[in-house]
């Protein structure tokens, strides 16, 4: 995740970057506006800019037809997938 195995360590934001790319990404003014959920949800993906704009595309969809997310449906999303990563044996 970190740079590891091929992955471009610039893939992975520094925490501040993360939360200001976040903001940015669902249309807010700056990285203060972001909420708290928001600010979590970016840490728990390890601030990974492709998690971080699939995160965007779910608070603010681009097309009509897909509704938005909340932030709590978007956390509870993040943590089922770090629960089902956690519990990944290897073979």
């Amino acid at each position: 995740a970190f740079g590891s195995e091929g992955q471009d360590i610039s893939d992975v934001l520094r925490p501040e970057e993360g939360i200001e790319f976040l903001a940015h990404e669902i249309g807010l003014e700056g990285p203060d506006k972001l909420s708290e959920e928001g600010k979590c949800v970016a840490g728990l993906v390890g601030y990974q800019k492709i998690a971080l704009m699939l995160i965007g595309g779910m608070i603010t969809p681009i097309g009509k037809k897909k509704k938005p997310w909340t932030w709590e449906q978007v956390l509870v999303y993040v943590k089922s997938i770090r629960s089902e990563i956690s519990n990944f044996e290897v073979v």
